[in-house]
């Protein structure tokens, strides 16, 4: 059985591993953005989607970590 400081230290682990995630793809976009270099109303719009998208993603990510943080616990 692990320890409660040990759970805790795992949920790190697991959200920094999400952040690069996040973070690899988000360089992706800005470098796919760069190479565009002007955005029609449509690409504005998908933009403004992901954004929506990213904001439901980390909303799940916290929702992941702490059922994974209660399933240590116990």
């Amino acid at each position: 059985m692990i320890t409660e400081n040990q759970a805790e230290q795992l949920s790190e682990v697991f959200a920094k591993r999400y952040q690069e995630v996040y973070d690899k793809y988000l360089t992706i976009v800005g470098t796919h953005l760069k190479e565009i270099g002007t955005l029609s109303p449509t690409d504005i719009h998908r933009l403004e989607q992901l954004a929506k998208m990213n904001k439901n993603i980390d909303e799940i990510r916290k929702d992941l970590e702490k059922v994974s943080s209660l399933n240590s616990d116990e």
